[in-house]
């Protein structure tokens, strides 16, 4: 069975490891050559993940609100820093961007998707 999310998880699979890259690099303070290992494998699924980012977005425009809440769970577990004051703005920046999204759709148009035929 195809995952029904699959471009919106690649998405925040490559996010959350461009993430933990540069919590990894800057472990000692500093980005040095020798950290250019941890960035890598983030950097090479960018572009996929680029690719499906209108798809992404249409994933979440079609999601409902268990699915979204199911989506935020699954950002959060992705987003696990050592840091967490950081880990919380990130995840506090999901759930104000996920805000500012529902008002904007529901005010532009009265619950309609933007991305959905009208």
């Amino acid at each position: 069975m195809q995952d029904k999310f699959r471009e919106l998880k690649e998405l925040v699979d490559a996010m959350a490891g461009l993430a933990t890259a540069t919590e990894k690099a800057l472990a000692d303070k500093r980005i040095t050559l020798a950290d250019y290992r941890f960035f890598i494998a983030p950097l090479l699924a960018l572009p996929d993940a680029i690719q499906g980012l209108s798809e992404a977005v249409k994933e979440w425009a079609g999601a409902g609100p268990g699915e979204r809440a199911g989506l935020i769970r699954y950002f959060s577990r992705r987003f696990d820093l050592a840091n967490d004051q950081a880990e919380a703005l990130i995840e506090r920046a999901v759930s104000i961007g996920t805000a500012i999204y529902e008002l904007v759709n529901d005010v532009f148009y009265r619950g309609k998707s933007a991305h959905s035929p009208q």
